[in-house]
């Protein structure tokens, strides 16, 4: 068990040498294409395959944008939000448009709707299950499971949380190999260790690592018996905003078989694009009581500082015509309408009268919500 946890939280970070050089970054968004497919290498009868396995020769995909962020108790948030997704689920099932981890556990927002199932969302008939409790915001109209962490999930993100803490977000995302310390762990493991001037190969009989320091890759293969049953190579590019090598893609093959004995590869491809860290702390969709439209918030409005004791600035996104800025309250009642001037960007009110609490912020910008909150102290 020892060398199993060590084996992972090793690779998880990809051995992190050098980790105190990366830019610290509190704040990071990137987005994430993940295509899988299935690749023949001989000819193949078709009509000896079964239908499930005819299935198989479907592309699937999905598109998601990352979000990390430390949230009001400082703790680290990670949110996940899908933008698109292709042949990755059943057709009754409604996936979670937004996806957050924090210390609280994991919250699931639902946005997109099924006619299979009751009320359109996965938990419109029930309430709770072994997973967690689905609740329904009545006054916003939020759906979300939320569910508590098991207790391995729960050391995982503490372990997370403290190394965002002290080296941000981009620590584990950057190109790095093991260090001498690191090395000579990997020997008292039982594992041989070669290093060269541009490689370091680790491996045993189940699993051969590989950091090509030149190229900037990492490759690591499983190994059952005499045969390898997954390889999965990841490569990084240099990023010049934050002057350190990202990891920009991951391939994982993986040898399968069709019923009829016929051999196929799966090949699943991530590709990593956009870091940034200029983007707004909140992306959690809410709805107004009164209707079911989607609110947008990715990087439409941004309000600092947060939480705030006198006066608040609100970023938003430049618009040709004029629009118009709502606050509520925690019950939803509006305290402040104001118009916003064709191309304004930066509003400023004075919020020290309010009292202590959270409140909501709605631009409309033509067919356009953008919504944000903030907490007054």
């Amino acid at each position: 068990m020892k060398k199993i946890l060590f084996l992972f939280l090793i690779v998880f970070e990809l051995n992190g040498q050098n980790v105190e050089s990366v830019a610290y970054v509190d704040n990071l968004c990137y987005e994430e294409e993940f295509t899988e497919r299935i690749s023949v290498v001989t000819d193949l009868e078709l009509n000896t395959l079964s239908i499930l396995d005819k299935l198989k020769f479907k592309k699937k995909k999905y598109v998601k944008k990352h979000h990390k962020f430390f949230n009001e108790t400082g703790n680290a948030t990670r949110d996940v939000i899908f933008v698109s997704h292709n042949n990755m689920f059943p057709k009754w099932y409604s996936h979670p448009s937004i996806i957050r981890s924090d210390e609280t556990g994991i919250k699931s927002y639902f946005k997109e709707y099924s006619k299979y199932l009751p009320d359109g969302w996965t938990g419109g008939g029930i309430d709770k299950t072994d997973h967690g409790e689905y609740i329904t915001n009545i006054r916003t109209g939020e759906k979300y499971l939320q569910q508590g962490y098991s207790e391995i999930a729960n050391e995982l993100y503490k372990v997370w949380n403290t190394n965002v803490r002290t080296y941000g977000f981009l620590y584990n995302l950057k190109y790095s190999y093991p260090n001498p310390t690191q090395l000579e762990e990997y020997k008292n493991q039982g594992y041989e260790v070669n290093v060269t001037s541009n490689l370091i190969i680790i491996k045993n009989s189940s699993i051969i690592m590989v950091w090509d320091i030149v190229e900037k890759t990492f490759i690591k293969q499983i190994i059952e018996g005499s045969s390898i049953v997954k390889t999965i190579k990841i490569y990084f590019v240099y990023n010049n905003k934050f002057k350190t090598y990202l990891m920009e893609r991951v391939v994982e093959t993986t040898p399968q078989v069709f019923d009829n004995g016929d051999c196929y590869d799966v090949i699943t491809q991530t590709v990593f694009t956009n870091y940034t860290d200029e983007c707004g702390q909140e992306n959690l969709m809410f709805r107004d009581a009164e209707h079911t439209k989607d609110f947008i918030s990715d990087k439409g409005l941004f309000i600092y500082p947060n939480p705030t004791t006198d006066n608040i600035i609100i970023k938003v996104k430049g618009y040709e015509n004029k629009s118009n800025l709502q606050l509520y309250d925690i019950s939803g009642s509006i305290i402040l309408s104001r118009i916003i001037k064709p191309n304004q960007v930066s509003i400023n009110l004075d919020v020290h009268e309010l009292p202590k609490g959270m409140y909501y912020v709605k631009l409309h910008q033509g067919n356009n919500i953008y919504s944000s909150k903030f907490v007054k102290q």
